[in-house]
């Protein structure tokens, strides 16, 4: 979760301490709906102390810091801090801070770190119960992370919205005047957000949704210890070799026919619902082989970033070359390209290209398969070697050594 911790700690603090709160003065409302924003995400200041440590920011979801223990034991001590300043001001503190705003006020700090927790928990992964290793999460498994979509496209941040929204209805509710063409407007933007939340899910459950590795139950952020996240690692196990060229290309082929036998949903095409398909991680060629090399967690997009910058002296963060057309230049640049024929191994990627540029790409399975996405295609399948000669006979194909 991202943008919603805050929101969703107030919505829960106004829910759950409903009586407790209308006893508070206007004032101490709203410095509770304050304190319950800055509670929703205190969990995430870890990110901060973590940035001052030899321990990556990234894997703050596997420390102390995101416990329900740690935060439990801080809201002992919040209250206790509460007892004191009670005995030592002796009753003074009642002439600016009402008891019941204090008793308010210690809840909120508990509702507020515990929802920022569930938050992280319901569609991702965190060590929650720390000091027990174990990842928690509760819709997870069901709509995982895509490699491609990023997290703006997905399930999660569609109920982000929905939860931003319905906080915003509430805050107007309780502090506004009332406005009923803004009324129409928030229930008009909720309605639209949960059609696009249920297109979401069902785009989630039929694409190939795999961003993440877990090892012992546990999810590996940096394999080689080397404090950069594996997905931006030209080098994910620090042996000297990149990804590209230290794959199996065995596992590849083996990867890349689970995948297509799936039948998820491809994004190869010009459609209006194949390119939306496309920005929540739909499958064309390329995408294909990149998810099936990320299967080993050997993620070639930070080899091909590396490669264009110092083969076309790139100096500015945005790359003005799709992956598909560097995977190929990275293998023309390396002498790593022949004719296709007969004696190809399987794993092996070749590309379909007219006058140097790639129309198409694939990989080579046993049995006179390959793995490719066409055009046509809306789900991924297997082709068979000889459709695909076929299919791209006025083309070159050339094939991986």
């Amino acid at each position: 979760m991202f943008i919603a911790h805050g929101p969703l700690s107030f919505i829960l603090n106004e829910k759950i301490q409903k009586k407790e709160i209308e006893k508070l003065t206007p004032g101490e409302h709203i410095g509770i709906a304050l304190f319950s924003l800055f509670f929703g995400i205190l969990p995430d200041f870890d990110l901060l102390l973590l940035s001052m440590t030899k321990y990556p920011p990234f894997q703050h979801h596997q420390v102390f810091t995101h416990s329900i223990l740690f935060w439990i034991l801080l809201w002992l001590l919040f209250r206790f801090l509460i007892y004191l300043f009670k005995n030592i001001t002796k009753g003074k503190y009642k002439k600016v801070l009402s008891d019941t705003f204090l008793s308010v006020l210690h809840k909120t700090f508990l509702i507020g770190t515990m929802s920022h927790l569930f938050g992280d928990i319901l569609f991702s992964h965190s060590q929650i119960l720390l000091p027990l290793q174990m990842e928690v999460t509760i819709l997870g498994e069901i709509f995982s992370k895509n490699y491609f979509s990023g997290h703006f496209f997905t399930v999660s941040m569609t109920l982000e919205i929905l939860i931003v929204i319905f906080f915003t209805y509430l805050l107007y509710k309780i502090f506004f005047k009332q406005i009923k063409l803004f009324e129409y407007f928030l229930f008009i933007l909720a309605g639209f957000s949960t059609i696009i939340l249920f297109l979401n899910m069902y785009i989630s459950l039929n694409t190939y949704n795999k961003a993440i590795h877990f090892q012992d139950g546990i999810v590996v952020y940096d394999q080689d210890f080397d404090t950069i996240i594996d997905y931006q690692d030209s080098d994910t196990d620090n042996d000297g070799v990149n990804n590209i060229e230290s794959i199996q290309r065995s596992k590849l082929a083996f990867d890349v026919r689970e995948i297509l036998e799936g039948k998820y949903l491809t994004s190869s095409g010009d459609s209006i619902w194949s390119r939306y398909i496309h920005l929540h991680g739909g499958l064309n060629s390329y995408r294909l082989i990149s998810q099936a090399f990320f299967e080993q967690n050997r993620p070639i997009e930070p080899v091909l970033r590396e490669f264009a910058l110092r083969e076309y002296n790139i100096r500015e963060y945005d790359i003005p070359y799709s992956y598909s057309d560097l995977l190929y230049g990275y293998f023309k640049q390396n002498n790593l390209l022949k004719d296709f024929n007969v004696n190809v191994e399987s794993g092996s990627i070749f590309f379909v290209v007219d006058d140097d540029t790639v129309v198409n790409m694939g990989i080579v399975l046993d049995n006179n398969m390959v793995g490719i996405v066409l055009e046509q295609d809306t789900r991924t399948r297997l082709h068979t070697l000889v459709s695909i000669k076929e299919e791209y006979s006025k083309y070159t194909i050339l094939v991986e050594r």
